[in-house]
């Protein structure tokens, strides 16, 4: 298999997985996951293996994104072992890699993993992983990522403000930070008494704070932290 470059971006509309081939190097501006908010629904969308440099305006409140969401009918989402790549991204506006935007009780999306994903991000990129909260969502699962740079704001930032009082696990596990301008973790606004929240096993280094919860999260019904290494913490 050889190598591809796109000039624009993959815009994914049925249960597909977009796989780079064994060996070859898959170059996207971005990936879309739906075309539209009210699109049919599909059981899943993966995106596996390509190396994402993210260039496009997606019309959101995060302006340029390397993977984001359109629709609110996808079963499933994966991100896996995909390369983040900001070197070539415009300065302004602001850029993040995943963007999940977030959605309301009519949202059927059941489950987000991201996975064995490096993000190599630029001074103004805000977030690796963005994610708002999901009507339906029964688990989200961020593991064994590797963020590099960046992240004005937090290398992942979760905001569950209007997650619905179904029960959903969070799972934060095995991720590499390093070295970020602001937060390595925030979760934010948990309101749902039957959120288990597990952060486990990551390193935060250089990060001006480690691990954040904001704006009250003494709703949700349990929350692990353990075994975290955080360290050079910027003053």
């Amino acid at each position: 298999a050889g190598n591809y470059i796109s000039e624009g971006g993959i815009k994914i509309n049925k249960a597909l997985t977009v796989k780079a081939a064994d060996g070859a190097e898959v170059i996207v501006d971005h990936v879309e996951l739906g075309l539209n908010y009210n699109d049919a629904a599909v059981e899943y969308m993966t995106v596996q293996g390509l190396t994402i440099k993210p260039q496009t305006y997606n019309g959101g409140d995060w302006q340029i994104s390397g993977v984001w969401q359109n629709s609110r009918a996808i079963g499933a989402i994966t991100v896996q072992d995909c390369i983040f790549d900001f070197s070539t991204t415009p300065a302004a506006p602001v850029n993040v890699g995943i963007k999940m935007s977030r959605s309301n009780g009519g949202d059927s999306i059941e489950s987000v993993t991201i996975t064995g994903c490096t993000f190599n991000c630029s001074e103004t990129t805000a977030n690796a992983v963005t994610m708002g909260d999901k009507g339906k969502i029964k688990s989200i699962n961020i593991s064994d990522n590797t963020v590099n740079n960046g992240c004005t704001s937090s290398a992942i930032h979760m905001d569950m403000g209007f997650q619905n009082s179904d029960p959903v696990e969070i799972t934060i596990d095995g991720n590499e930070i390093n070295d970020v301008s602001k937060r390595g973790i925030m979760i934010a606004n948990v309101k749902n008494d039957e959120a288990e929240i597990s952060i486990t096993g990551n390193t935060v280094e250089g990060a001006s704070v480690g691990i954040e919860f904001y704006n009250t999260c003494s709703n949700a019904k349990s929350v692990k932290i353990d075994n975290n290494k955080i360290s050079n913490v910027k003053t």
